[in-house]
């Protein structure tokens, strides 16, 4: 470790508690000049007889390597960081200028989290200013964590520095944009409220940058839902303008300094989650696609207790609707047809939509509204022609483009479930979205169809509005394959009429039709044996 900043790791308590909790000797592991430094802060001197155990030698090696492999390489000129608190998303957008100090080519870099707060990360994307693209150079839905970092924090390897096949030379510097999205972070506190009261949330973050990186200039801002705000953590630098919280700037902070910060604040946003939510889009063989989404919502806010008035809610919505939500927008395409929205009770005839020749607007409003702990389930569809979203490729398979999301924006779907059915005879089905999902084929039967239709489940959880980007499915059809079932039903009626036909012309009588009309009596049959018998 000849080229790691010892002074600044050693400014870094999160990493060295662990160290001096299960080191049998009491050794702290920071550099003083030629002595080192006991748990005691008493110098001595550094010989064999102070070493570690092999295995707490071995994790200290493992999180020192990752620590200053990463900050001998790049270090940070300048970082910041806006996160907005002002629905129920945690949207954390983190402006990063990082440069190379070393002679060999940066490739990737590393960021880092709270630990706390990785399980709720639902999208991750990052964009390279110079990416002539101007799209993510990478997004993920479940980032893989590294290992080996302080205890608390959380960090994600191999992110792009630079476009595809381009490295950060020495002395260069490269402009970064971090996007992370968070859900369900914000804990209603206290959980329960009456009608009458606002909804009020905590939520809990970090002031600096969580990086490996030295940092030299740092700032971050929260922008919460308004200048209602209950307390919120004063660290060094703090400062308050409106609704926003500002900490810093703050200059030459080392690798994984944190501070950890918490806020208690009013945020009336409704808290739409979707428990499950089932989209089913079924591929005709005529050239139409039927979509068919079912959900189950509730309201994941704090939860309403005490008496409820309809009428109160009616008459004074700023004061008894508070945090409450009944409209849920939607958006389909311009050229959907037969719109429909419906639960158990049947057809809801509350909801409008608007079409425009650029999109569709849909205002799905529940026969109720919800509040803190309520839910609804209900449907929602429309049908579409074909043939906008797919093409034929040159080795004759068909490809679709369709978007993966609901239609129902602004949800937080715990459990998301796409369902893709093949049109009958489809095989090669093949799936490409751009982010990770679970992805398993099942065969459905239907009348007249023995080999079944392929449908393809897709799932994902903790689904989000960013996510709902366009993927490509491929599949081949025979040529053939849309004259089976009309060649079934025709010959399934040719095969009844040529029964009827030979029912109708066929006689089973004993009797001859010409012995019937001249009322002749039917005469028995004698063979020649019995003939001859009788003579």
């Amino acid at each position: 470790f000849g080229k790691c900043n010892y002074d600044s790791l050693s400014s870094v308590p999160e990493l060295i508690l662990p160290l001096r909790l299960i080191s049998k000797s009491g050794i702290d592991f920071r550099k003083s000049g030629t002595k080192c430094r006991d748990i005691n802060n008493r110098d001595q001197a550094c010989t064999r007889s102070a070493m570690l155990s092999p295995r707490v030698l071995l994790y200290a090696v493992g999180v020192l390597s990752a620590i200053c492999h990463a900050s001998a390489a790049l270090e940070i000129e300048r970082y910041d960081r806006q996160v907005s608190l002002k629905n129920q998303f945690v949207v954390d957008i983190q402006s990063i200028t990082l440069t190379n100090d070393e002679e060999a080519p940066g490739k990737s870099w590393q960021w880092c989290t709270l630990e706390a707060l990785f399980p709720r990360l639902a999208y991750l994307s990052v964009s390279v200013k110079d990416d002539p693209t101007e799209r993510p150079s990478f997004q993920t839905r479940k980032p893989i964590a590294m290992e080996g970092t302080p205890a608390g924090i959380i960090c994600v390897a191999n992110l792009p520095l630079l476009p595809a096949g381009q490295f950060l030379k020495q002395g260069d510097s490269e402009q970064v944009t971090v996007s992370a999205v968070f859900t369900q972070v914000q804990e209603p506190f206290p959980k329960t409220k009456t009608q009458g009261e606002p909804q009020r949330v905590l939520h809990k973050s970090h002031a600096y940058a969580l990086s490996p990186y030295m940092v030299k200039q740092q700032g971050t801002k929260f922008d919460l839902p308004s200048n209602d705000v209950i307390s919120y953590t004063k660290a060094e630098g703090t400062s308050k303008k409106g609704s926003t919280i500002i900490y810093g700037p703050y200059a030459d902070v080392p690798p994984f300094r944190h501070e950890n910060v918490e806020f208690h604040y009013v945020n009336n946003a409704p808290f739409a989650v979707g428990t499950v939510v089932v989209k089913k889009v079924d591929v005709g063989r005529w050239g139409t696609l039927k979509v068919d989404e079912r959900y189950v919502v509730r309201h994941g806010g704090a939860k309403l207790v005490g008496p409820w008035s309809r009428h109160s809610y009616a008459a004074d919505p700023l004061k008894y609707a508070q945090a409450a939500f009944r409209e849920m927008p939607a958006q389909i395409p311009p050229i959907a047809q037969n719109v429909y929205f419906r639960d158990v009770i049947g057809n809801v005839s509350t909801s409008a939509v608007r079409m425009s020749k650029q999109e569709g607007k849909a205002a799905l409003l529940p026969r109720i509204p919800l509040f803190g702990g309520w839910s609804t389930d209900f449907e929602f569809g429309f049908t579409l022609p074909a043939a906008p979203f797919k093409r034929t490729l040159p080795d004759g398979r068909t490809e679709m483009v369709l978007s993966y999301g609901p239609q129902v924006k602004n949800l937080v779907i715990d459990e998301y479930v796409y369902k893709l059915e093949l049109p009958e005879g489809a095989t090669e089905g093949s799936v490409d979205v751009p982010f990770e999902v679970e992805l398993t084929f099942h065969p459905k039967y239907t009348y007249l169809n023995k080999q079944g239709r392929t449908v393809m489940h897709m799932r994902t959880t903790n689904m989000i509005d960013a996510l709902s980007q366009p993927f490509v499915v491929r599949y081949r059809v025979p040529p053939l394959a849309w004259a089976r079932e009309p060649a079934l039903w025709g010959g399934s009626l040719a095969a009844i009429l040529a029964t009827l036909v030979f029912l109708a012309r066929a006689d089973f009588s004993l009797v001859r039709p010409e012995a019937a009309a001249k009322g002749c009596k039917s005469v028995p049959v004698v063979t020649t044996g019995q003939a001859a018998g009788s003579s």
